[in-house]
């Protein structure tokens, strides 16, 4: 989810601006994690290395990227739940074919178990490499004034 902001520049140093913006009442802004909570404001810190001409002082517009709430939704649920269900009746046929028929119900929960234990892996492993790295981004688009 994409959420467009303004904000005042407090103070800048070499390579970070910090930018104080109104206290935030969305959806987003309570599940996002960005910025450190002030009791009347929120701050954040942003890579100002793109604009040479910031100053403390400055209005300006950021983007915040939040992670999505339905991905999540869908990578610990609905994803599990599906290959659950894909993996009992692939199983079923699969067994018949290959083990008989007395024995095709322990290759339904098998390949069931299988299927959702390698999701949780990928999704353990995409966690890691990109989702926990990318909690939320946020970058300055423009100096309004």
């Amino acid at each position: 989810m994409r959420v467009v902001e303004e904000g005042t520049v407090r103070s800048v140093t070499r390579k970070m601006a910090e930018i104080v913006m109104a206290k935030g009442e969305t959806s987003a802004c309570a599940s996002c994690g960005l910025c450190a909570k002030d009791k009347n404001a929120r701050v954040v810190a942003l890579d100002s290395t793109g604009f040479p001409a910031i100053s403390a002082g400055n209005r300006v517009r950021i983007e915040i990227d939040a992670p999505s709430v339905y991905l999540a939704g869908w990578l610990l649920f609905a994803q599990p739940l599906a290959l659950l269900i894909a993996g009992i009746l692939a199983g079923l046929r699969l067994g018949e074919a290959v083990l008989g028929a007395e024995l095709r119900g322990l290759a339904g929960v098998a390949l069931a178990v299988i299927l959702v234990a390698l999701n949780y892996v990928v999704v353990s492993w995409l966690d890691r490499r990109f989702f926990s790295v990318r909690r939320a981004r946020a970058k300055i688009l423009e100096i309004i004034a």
